[in-house]
Order: C-alpha cells, then sequence, then structure tokens
C-alpha cells in the first residue's frame, strides 16, 4: 500500500522565548535556517549575527549568501518532555511561506524522529520517546502547507 501523504511536517517551537508557527522540518536541509523577516521579530541584538562565507544552494539551484549565523536557543516538546538547545542558524533573506527551517543539524541534536505518517515530531528526550498520541500539543499545531 502506498503511503498517499506527501505534505511537508510543519511545527510550532519556541526560539529565544517566543513561540514560533510555520517551522518546516527538512531532515534533507544540510543547514538550520531563520528567514529575516522572523529574525528581525525575534529582536535579537545584531551584534549576535557572525559573518559566513557559506552560500546555499535553493531549490531551483541558485546560490544565495546568508547575511550571517546567529545562535538561538530552541526549545521543543511541553513539560515535562521539553528540551532546550543552543542551535546555530544561518539568517537568510529570501521570500518564505514558513519561518524558519529546521534541518539535519537541529534533528541530529535533539535526537528526533520524523513521523510524517502520524504528521508530528517526538523527540528523545530524558522521558523516553514521545508517542503520537500522547503528544496531542504536537498534533494541535501541526500547519499543513498545500
Amino acid at each position: 500500500m502506498r503511503n498517499q501523504n506527501n505534505d511537508a511536517l510543519v511545527i510550532s517551537a519556541t526560539f529565544s522565548n517566543f513561540w514560533v508557527k510555520k517551522v518546516l522540518v527538512d531532515s534533507g536541509s544540510s543547514a538550520d535556517i531563520i528567514f529575516h523577516d522572523a529574525y528581525v521579530q525575534l529582536g535579537v541584538d545584531n551584534t549576535q549575527l557572525r559573518q559566513v562565507n557559506t552560500p546555499l544552494t535553493g531549490f531551483s539551484g541558485e546560490m544565495i549568501e546568508p547575511l550571517g549565523e546567529v545562535t538561538l536557543p530552541l526549545s521543543l516538546g511541553s513539560y515535562p518532555k521539553r528540551s532546550t538547545k543552543m542551535v546555530k542558524f544561518l539568517v537568510v533573506k529570501a521570500p518564505s511561506a514558513c519561518n524558519n527551517i529546521l534541518g539535519r543539524p537541529s534533528l541530529n541534536l535533539f535526537p528526533c524522529n520524523s513521523v510524517y505518517i502520524h504528521m508530528n515530531l517526538s523527540s528523545l528526550l530524558r522521558m523516553g520517546w514521545g508517542k503520537p498520541w500522547e503528544m496531542k500539543e504536537w498534533l494541535e499545531n501541526v500547519t499543513r502547507i498545500p
């Protein structure tokens, strides 16, 4: 039986103590991205932005130069299964339907298991693996992108 669910996995998460929606989980991305509009709305001091010389390749093969790199606290889950890590994000000024992209670096940092069939993200935290039916808060914050 073929899986008919080809929707993107989009969650909500806490960045620098701000609840951010439209966070794309992309295990195919080699970088963690925060788009410039979301970066500005977080009110992060620009002195925290470090220059990087690593161009990114977009979906259509175009090269995108990041504005820099910033390290922000990222929190996933809710009490008692909540974890916070410092994550390095590349700040990118480009149009996007989402605010952030969580790529392999953050997915490996949190050890996560993306479960697209259930449209949720469960993290291996101190208390063990979350179950899809126990993680109602994840399911309530999932947004489908057509």
